[in-house]
């Protein structure tokens, strides 16, 4: 008798954790991004002076506001998130759920910034670091996301060296 594949996707793959992790990221960046672009005013708030504001900001480039026409922008946003779907996919045949939610971070990210990119052809950024950095919550899942995976990468690589 074949067994059930609906019991594997929801006791042994990642795939539901991961999108639900990415989901909460995308509608988390879309309301406060909705939230503060309407009840801030131009200029900035002050909230934890000079370490964090909250500010208005429309980002038209990519990294660090470094401009790049917005179809290759918009390309490579979608590349990445390929790979990250690799990525995610090669998690769950390996069974490596927390490279997987990690990189769940990192494509909710993606496509929280890519929503805005396509409806608005900029990104919305509402806190500013150190009077210097317009970020969003998009961007805290990418930093976080890419900081999480690359510590388990780098156990998991430690690992197999003290067993070698």
């Amino acid at each position: 008798m074949q067994k059930s594949t609906h019991a594997r996707i929801l006791d042994e793959s990642v795939w539901l954790p991961a999108v639900l992790v990415a989901a909460g990221i995308v509608f988390g960046d879309i309301l406060s991004k909705a939230y503060f672009f309407t009840h801030l005013k131009e200029g900035v708030t002050p909230l934890f002076q000079g370490v964090l504001d909250l500010v208005i900001h429309r980002n038209y480039g990519i990294v660090a506001n470094a401009p790049l026409p917005q179809p290759i922008t918009i390309f490579l946003t979608v590349t990445v998130m390929l790979l990250i779907l690799r990525g995610i996919r090669k998690a769950d045949q390996t069974r490596t759920y927390r490279e997987a939610l990690a990189l769940s971070l990192i494509l909710g990210g993606a496509i929280g910034n890519l929503i805005d990119r396509v409806l608005y052809d900029f990104v919305r950024d509402w806190m500013l670091l150190f009077g210097r950095s317009a970020i969003n919550l998009a961007d805290i899942a990418i930093v976080a996301g890419a900081l999480w995976y690359i510590s388990l990468k780098k156990k998991s690589h430690l690992a197999r060296a003290e067993s070698s």
